[in-house]
């Protein structure tokens, strides 16, 4: 597990709330359509839907979708699944508990 990558998200999220706010919108449309899908999609649509800004040389940080795959599925047990993740935090790494610290 890289806790560069996972600070780094850390930051992004602290700074960037609405991209949370937009990829779980997304996220619970998604899902009422669909047994599955994809967080790169989600972030496809954040782009061109909202146009979000964020902070620093990128508007959307690609590298930030499986983090919140993962949020969305700790937020909404219900949906575990929904998403296809690669196996990057260790068995039961809670990225919600993380980010509270």
């Amino acid at each position: 597990m890289s806790f560069e990558v996972l600070n780094k998200f850390k930051e992004y999220h602290q700074k960037n709330p609405h991209i949370w706010n937009a990829f779980e919108k997304f996220a619970c449309i998604a899902s009422q359509h669909r047994n599955k899908f994809s967080a790169r999609a989600i972030f496809e649509q954040i782009r061109w839907e909202t146009m979000v800004s964020g902070d620093g040389d990128f508007k959307v940080w690609d590298h930030a979708s499986p983090y919140y795959a993962r949020m969305f599925e700790e937020k909404y047990p219900q949906f575990e699944g929904f998403f296809r993740k690669k196996d990057i935090l260790p068995e039961g790494f809670s990225v919600t508990n993380y980010l509270e610290q």
